[in-house]
């Protein structure tokens, strides 16, 4: 089992602070929104490539395609539970080396698992939210871009609200989590910019405040998981919904069915996902994590709207 002993001791998300060219104060690593809402960035591995990767923070580890990992010939590190809706399984993890993000952005290895499912994805692979906290970072949906300040330095914080936040590591990864409140009810939230909804609420969740049949109107749907999984589901508008202390127009919200045993594996209330995290700039300090409206803040389009 790939502990969180294993890691620290041997092979960290990254196991050298991100380098930049002599000179530069902070690294800059290009990065596009799907239609599917999906933030996408390109990489290479020991000087191939590019692969094209989602930054997905609810990923219990960084992965790549097991072909990939084939031809370029990753050494195995060891094994660990991967988990999502629906169960989990076990996955092996290796070491990819000489790791360089846009141009300038250099690690010298990074913990990948190997996950089937990325053999049928229109990605090669998900890095999960040590990418985004490895380095102090600023995450920009306006600029379409993630600028990395290793030390801090040159970070702005002018107009930016911050986000009170409790992180853990887990697995190989570290998890982001930050309360929502849904028309007066607190719920602790994991911060998944691999998931399209702008919140779910789990089964436990729905369950105890009785929120199934609360609202008029709901559209029936079924969410999948990363092992194929389905569960019923139902999208509704909240009246009030705020992420950290920031509302979200519209009150999007998906609720897991109660009936179902609690399916989001990941050990909270719910998930905040890119329906609610593409209207916001985001900045990832040391501990602290910091938001400010973007362009999206005032709309209810069909990106950023569910």
């Amino acid at each position: 089992m790939f502990t969180r002993r294993h890691l620290l001791a041997s092979l960290p998300l990254f196991t050298a602070a991100p380098s930049a060219r002599a000179g530069e104060a902070s690294l800059t690593v290009p990065i596009v929104v799907t239609r599917q809402r999906r933030i996408m960035t390109s990489l290479s591995i020991s000087d191939q490539g590019p692969f094209y990767f989602i930054v997905d923070s609810g990923a219990f580890v960084s992965a790549l395609r097991p072909s990939i990992i084939r031809k370029l010939g990753l050494r195995r590190v060891d094994s660990m539970r991967v988990g999502g809706l629906g169960g989990s399984d076990y996955a092996q993890v290796y070491d990819a080396r000489k790791v360089v993000f846009g141009e300038s952005f250099r690690v010298d290895a990074m913990a990948m698992a190997g996950l089937e499912f990325l053999e049928k994805a229109d990605a090669d692979g998900l890095l999960a939210a040590g990418f985004l906290t490895a380095a102090e970072a600023a995450l920009d949906f306006d600029k379409l871009r993630i600028d990395f300040h290793p030390g801090g330095k040159g970070l702005n914080l002018d107009g930016y609200t911050a986000w009170p936040t409790r992180r853990e590591l887990d697995g190989a990864g570290e998890k982001i989590f930050i309360d929502v409140t849904v028309d007066g009810l607190r719920a602790n939230c994991l911060l998944d910019t691999g998931a399209q909804p702008a919140v779910i609420l789990g089964s436990d969740f729905v369950k105890k405040h009785k929120l199934w049949d609360r609202y008029a109107d709901p559209q029936e749907g079924k969410r999948r998981g990363v092992h194929g999984d389905e569960v019923r589901s139902r999208f509704v508008h909240a009246n009030t919904l705020e992420v950290g202390n920031l509302p979200v127009k519209g009150g999007p919200l998906t609720l897991l069915t109660p009936t179902a045993n609690d399916h989001l594996g990941v050990g909270c209330d719910g998930i905040i996902g890119m329906g609610a995290i593409g209207r916001f700039n985001l900045i990832f300090k040391k501990d602290s994590l910091y938001a400010k409206p973007n362009r999206y803040f005032e709309e209810v389009a069909p990106l950023f709207s569910a």
